[in-house]
């Protein structure tokens, strides 16, 4: 049977063009030609083979090498470099290797005596209490052995160095158990207290208000899905700059095999290898952190109210052990009903501030709420733009939108809030992993509880790391066959039970720090810096430099290190005796000791909108009334994450003394509007009983009491008037901190004079503080146009 003949081809004008609905779709063909022959042409240039001369040299080169470095994991390689930073302390201290090529020789010939000799060097001069740090630190120990030697220790000497360890060293030391301490569980309690404590309470400032929605999106994540915190922010280390880094991974080969035959020519094919061989495994060119690619809106019809419904999903791939058993896990949000807890809200405000949506429309949270499905389409995914895809959510504070927010600074942020809200002990980020797996525990199958936490399945990694050490269920009714207490359990099987609002993260009373001795150590370093320093100002130049930076360097340290055991000590001693406290207050008839801290006192107008909003809603909204107040939450973020504040509170305090100094009243009886307008540690000395001479009236006399000091910078600015003063509040502006030497001088305006706030040093008063400057160049504020000169302690 003869075949039909063919058909003519259509032209294009002729074929049915399928209909193209939505936005810009005008030039889509050009659009999609463009994008397809671009990543055409990436893809050709991504293909890198070896020349035949290119294969022999690596197959020459390959043979000479002793051992490869082991695919270690990057926080493996920090653990190896640290240790090695002991081991070389260790041969320094004990004239090892001086004869055998120092650390490296030391550690060839080290067998099972120099390693337990190691091992109470380190419990000797590290603060080591718990013996699985010892032990570990033993293992690293090992690693370093491996990597340097190019072999396993000995089998036999490390069971040796492990009865050692356990008959001599933890009994000597009194090394702890690892699970004797009880790790933190969380609730959702615990989540509204911090997420209230984080928009309506915490007068500390930050950066930039975007920060404090980043922490309210960390918080969030953390507590619902139960990720690590490596999963949202960068979690990345920087590489030490000692340089042991660099000699134990600055090449492909181990240190002792470095050395090649002296007839291998160095020529660019063999350099062309080494290049291929050292290049790190990077993750498609972007942070290791939550970045918008990962993140998805999906406005759907709900499938029982038919309503259109803004959902969210975010993939995480950055977890534990991603580069061998990559687990992705995606999870779903929809909008909550208390809009605190409410992540779409955060997660849509924080995307319209950064302007990441691909729609020129959604720029606006309203805009981004009223998307709507058209026609048989159940689904709108709203896209991003093409050069927010690889970048991070949740960003530093420095300009840089491809800079990821770091994880100590989450972590700082996190304990600095729970400590200011009383908790006994900070909550850190991974404090919400163990309450997502306990509260998934016997709601859901083992399989799905495994797929939250991203355990292998069958594996006991939970009972053994996660399981709450509390028991979560009443025996004693049980077997009594009473009713349970399900509830009274739950709060008592989880920290919050624990918190007192009294407390803060710095409670430790002007008495203390005033009757607080010296330490010895840091009065002989402060000796050792005056003797160098010879009765000069300025040490550059001077031929003690160097040791003179070194000792001021150690100084601080010592300084910071002795203030934080100062706070942490006092924290528990309050803690245990504060039930005592109590109980001896009711028993002698006197009233409960009440929260000075639960007033809502906030400079930005825009930050207290959304405080109420978020803290008073009301119950029984209806859905349209809950709509429209989720869009007004979703508007305040937005104009919050865009300032910053602009006056540190503890200055802002120290104005209202000079205001309240100069009312009408008098200057009898100024104080500050609250305790938390002043820094701990520092107090103001009753000023001069006159009203119109406001001089300097403090005297140290070697103490650590300071007042302000005013002093007149001109002829006209003598006596200042107390209208002048009233009204310092009213002529705040923005400015700049200009530094020369210890005086910080506020610019102003052309023919305006400026505010000089200055730091006056004395030796005696390590403990007093003043706000941080990070810069020489500060943001600050102005005051005119009554010139001013203000004294204050400093660290």
């Amino acid at each position: 049977m003869p075949r039909a003949a063919r058909q003519p081809r259509q032209s294009r004008q002729s074929r049915p063009q399928p209909a193209h609905l939505g936005y810009g779709t005008n030039n889509c063909a050009d659009e999609f030609l463009r994008q397809f022959t671009a990543a055409q042409s990436t893809k050709q240039r991504q293909k890198e083979h070896l020349t035949a001369q290119q294969h022999a040299a690596l197959r020459d080169n390959a043979d000479l090498v002793v051992s490869l470095r082991p695919a270690w994991a990057d926080n493996t390689k920090f653990n190896v470099a640290g240790i090695l930073k002991k081991w070389k302390a260790y041969c320094e201290a004990m004239d090892l290797g001086e004869e055998t090529g120092g650390w490296e020789g030391a550690l060839r010939t080290a067998q099972k005596g120099t390693a337990m000799d190691f091992l109470v060097h380190l419990c000797e001069k590290c603060d080591i209490k718990s013996s699985g740090t010892c032990w570990q630190y033993f293992r690293q120990w090992k690693q370093l052995y491996n990597l340097t030697v190019g072999r396993h220790m000995d089998t036999n000497d490390s069971n040796e160095v492990h009865k050692f360890f356990k008959t001599y060293l933890i009994p000597k030391f009194h090394l702890e158990a690892p699970s004797l301490r009880l790790k933190t569980v969380t609730e959702s309690g615990d989540l509204l207290a911090l997420l209230t404590f984080n928009f309506a309470y915490d007068h500390r400032v930050f950066p930039s208000e975007r920060q404090r929605l980043d922490v309210a999106g960390c918080y969030l994540i953390l507590a619902y899905t139960g990720c690590r915190p490596a999963e949202v922010v960068d979690g990345e280390k920087s590489i030490p700059m000692d340089g042991c880094w660099d000699e134990l991974f600055g090449d492909q080969t181990t240190p002792s095999s470095k050395a090649t035959s002296p007839d291998t020519p160095a020529d660019q094919h063999s350099k062309e290898i080494a290049r291929l061989l050292d290049l790190e495994l990077q993750f498609r060119n972007r942070p290791k952190a939550l970045c918008y690619e990962d993140v998805q809106f999906l406005v759907i019809r709900h499938p029982e109210t038919g309503a259109d419904t803004l959902t969210m999903s975010i993939k995480f791939t950055h977890h534990k052990g991603a580069d061998n058993r990559p687990k992705p896990t995606v999870f779903y949000f929809t909008p909550t009903r208390r809009l605190i807890f409410c992540l779409v809200t955060l997660m849509a405000s924080i995307a319209v501030l950064d302007g990441a949506f691909d729609s020129p429309t959604l720029s606006s949270v309203e805009a981004v709420f009223r998307v709507r499905t058209s026609g048989p389409v159940t689904c709108v995914p709203l896209r991003w733009k093409k050069e927010w895809l690889k970048r991070p959510v949740f960003r530093r504070w420095n300009g840089d939108l491809d800079s990821p927010l770091p994880y100590r600074t989450l972590h700082d942020y996190m304990g600095r809030q729970s400590l200011d809200m009383g908790y006994e002990k900070p909550i850190g980020p991974k404090d919400w992993r163990r309450n997502v797996g306990n509260t998934v525990n016997g709601q859901a199958s083992d399989a799905v509880r495994d797929q939250v936490m991203r355990h292998n399945n069958h594996s006991n990694v939970f009972q053994d790391a996660y399981l709450n050490a509390h028991v979560q269920f009443d025996v004693q009714n049980a077997v009594l066959g009473e009713p349970l207490q399900d509830r009274v359990l739950s709060m008592l099987s989880h920290v919050g039970h624990t918190r007192d609002p009294r407390a803060s993260g710095d409670m430790v009373p002007d008495e203390v720090w005033d009757l607080l001795p010296e330490d010895p150590e840091i009065e002989q370093l402060e000796r050792r810096r005056e003797e160098l320093k010879g009765n000069q100002f300025r040490v550059k130049g001077s031929p003690h430099e160097k040791e003179l930076q070194r000792l001021t360097r150690l100084i601080s340290s010592r300084r910071a290190k002795r203030k934080k055991m100062v706070k942490d000590s006092y924290r528990l001693y309050y803690f245990h005796n504060r039930p005592t406290w109590d109980v001896e207050r009711q028993a002698n008839g006197e009233a409960p000791v009440e929260d000075q801290k639960a007033k809502t006192d906030l400079q930005l107008p825009d930050r207290a909108d959304l405080a109420k909003l978020l803290c008073d809603q009301p119950d029984g909204l209806g859905p349209e009334d809950l709509h429209q107040r989720r869009i007004a939450v979703g508007t305040s973020m937005v104009k919050l994450g865009r300032l910053e504040e602009p006056i540190r509170r503890e200055i802002r305090g120290f104005l209202g003394i000079l205001a309240g100094a100069a009312s009408p009243a008098g200057l009898e009886g100024a104080s500050p509007a609250s305790d938390d307008d002043l820094d701990h540690g520092a107090s103001l000395s009753p000023p001069s009983s006159s009203p119109n001479s406001l001089t300097d009236s403090s005297s140290f006399d070697g103490g650590h009491t300071s007042s302000p000091s005013l002093s007149a910078l001109s002829d006209d600015s003598t006596s200042m008037q107390s209208s002048t003063i009233a009204n310092l509040d009213y002529d705040v502006t923005h400015g700049w901190w200009t530094r020369e030497d210890s005086q910080y001088t506020l610019l102003s305006a052309p023919n305006n004079p400026p505010l000089q706030y200055t730091h006056s040093y004395a030796p005696r008063q390590p403990l007093q503080r003043v706000p941080p400057f990070h810069s020489s160049v500060h943001h600050g504020f102005l005051l005119y146009p009554s010139p001013v000169s203000l004294t204050h302690p400093f660290l």
